[in-house]
């Protein structure tokens, strides 16, 4: 490959990547894992003997996550289900396993297995972090408009076919930073002025509002995240900080901080009796430290 082609390779590459950037699926995930790992240290475990993030992803992925003695690798929690009826349609007796180098198999709950239930309805919180994830998303991408928007003076109308195909590529060469042309004026016709010309006045001033209108909402969608499984916030106003505080009383919350709290502690109860175990939970103190949101 000579030179030459290398180059242009590397810019096309490149160009992929910015492409990626602006990609409502790519961010989508960025905030899923974000907003994940920001459930999974809501508790903090005291005795666990592995990470607690394998164990709080997998019931709050899932709704329950399975902890076992393996025969080859000890102590361990994995992927699993449940099964095996008792007198109730949402209890079973058994745990089946597998996981890369250990034994696996299918462990009787309650002897050789406990299960920490993520909540009383085993409830997953999946769906949950992923409408977040996408109200995230889209609010990221909205204000990258408003700032590309608002960093440009000039912007050129044409019809020629030759010099624009796409609407798309116009786009692409904002993020860029590059003055292009577009063909089709209908996308654009609000800000069109009398002449046909575009006016970039009117962009930047879109850009400007949206800003604020666009920083404000992601503090709102993060309190707004928290608030829904009972963490309420109080703004210290000398320090204009915000603090974490639970509410048990609130009949609109989808998932109650204090119904997970008491599975945790369950799940320790048990814990200790099957594995001798020494282990305790508690809420993270603070739960979390976030802006309030609000101009200073």
């Amino acid at each position: 490959m000579t030179k030459l082609l290398w180059y242009e390779k590397f810019l096309k590459e490149k160009k992929e990547k910015n492409k990626k950037r602006l990609s409502l699926d790519r961010l989508i995930d960025m905030y899923f894992m974000r907003l994940s790992d920001k459930l999974c240290r809501l508790f903090v475990y005291d005795g666990l003997p592995f990470p607690q993030h394998e164990l709080e992803f997998r019931a709050i992925m899932t709704g329950f996550a399975g902890v076992v003695n393996d025969p080859k690798r000890g102590v361990m929690t994995a992927w699993g289900s449940m099964s095996g009826t008792t007198q109730y349609s949402d209890y079973f007796n058994k745990f089946t396993y597998s996981a890369p180098t250990a034994k696996g198999g299918t462990l009787s709950i309650g002897e050789s297995a406990v299960i920490l239930r993520n909540t009383s309805l085993a409830e997953s919180m999946y769906d949950y972090i992923f409408r977040f994830a996408e109200l995230f998303a889209h609010n990221d991408i909205s204000l990258k408009i408003a700032l590309i928007n608002s960093r440009y003076q000039d912007i050129i109308k044409t019809k020629s076919p030759e010099k624009k195909e796409t609407i798309l590529d116009w786009y692409d060469g904002l993020y860029e930073g590059k003055q292009l042309a577009i063909i089709d004026e209908s996308p654009m016709s609000e800000f069109l002025d009398t002449d046909g010309s575009i006016s970039a006045m009117e962009l930047t001033r879109t850009g400007e509002i949206g800003f604020t209108r666009f920083t404000e909402l992601e503090n709102e969608l993060m309190r707004m995240f928290y608030r829904e499984i009972g963490v309420r916030w109080n703004k210290d106003k000398k320090a204009n900080l915000v603090s974490g505080e639970v509410e048990q009383d609130n009949m609109l919350l989808r998932f109650n901080i204090a119904d997970m709290l008491k599975c945790r502690q369950l799940f320790c109860e048990e814990f200790n009796k099957v594995f001798d175990g020494n282990l305790s939970v508690k809420l993270t103190i603070p739960l979390v430290e976030l802006d309030g949101g609000e101009n200073k």
